[in-house]
């Protein structure tokens, strides 16, 4: 809805406020527009390591044990929207708030939460990576702050005995092996692909056992 709001950002030790008018959700683009110029988040010295420095040797480092589809898949993430988002911040100064601005940020451009959670875990992997190494303490790691949208939690409901012999029952009209596959998923526990495997060497049926 369209407010008013009072935007706050620090440059060079002092606050700076002023007044917006507008949604909450261009509120918040303005003042990432804000802190996007200030000179103590934007301009690392020369030497200075940054997120995005340390984005690099992060990535190199994973390379060796991730698949090549991973590291492709993390790469371009990285290029298209974290390092262009946060590549430039000298990592000493990175703070949960820059990573919870992006975060909004990426919602905003209308990246789903799945999306977002997948950028946050690079980030998290990262900052923890950061500290491995010693380029930060522990207690500045950054991502243990910051508030990626949340997994939604599924609650799971298992069918009762009565409704899967209800199901087994309507299966065998039609397809009297998913009948045998039904079955067996629910006595046993088994996967789709563990049944979808099975060979008759796999079954015993004298002793009515199945490997």
């Amino acid at each position: 809805s369209t407010g008013v709001w009072r935007l706050r950002v620090m440059v060079d030790g002092k606050q700076v406020q002023r007044t917006f008018r507008g949604t909450e959700a261009a509120a918040r683009r303005e003042l990432r527009t804000t802190m996007d110029v200030r000179p103590d988040t934007r301009t690392p010295a020369p030497g200075v390591r940054t997120f995005g420095d340390l984005l690099d040797e992060w990535v190199a480092q994973k390379s060796r044990k991730w698949a090549p589809k991973t590291t492709d898949e993390a790469t371009r993430e990285i290029e298209r929207r974290i390092r262009p988002e946060l590549g430039p911040i000298p990592i000493a100064d990175l703070t949960a708030q820059h990573l919870d601005n992006a975060y909004a940020k990426w919602q905003d451009e209308g990246l789903s939460d799945s999306s977002v959670r997948r950028h946050a875990a690079i980030i998290s992997g990262a900052c923890t990576q950061a500290v491995a190494w010693r380029w930060i303490e522990p207690t500045e790691n950054p991502a243990l702050s910051a508030s990626p949208p949340t997994q939604p939690t599924r609650r799971m409901v298992a069918p009762t005995t009565g409704e899967v012999v209800e199901l087994i029952r309507a299966a065998r009209h039609g397809d009297p092996i998913m009948a045998v596959a039904v079955a067996l998923a629910f006595v046993t526990g088994a996967r789709r692909g563990e049944l979808c495997s099975l060979q008759w060497s796999d079954i015993d049926l004298e002793a009515g056992t199945v490997h």
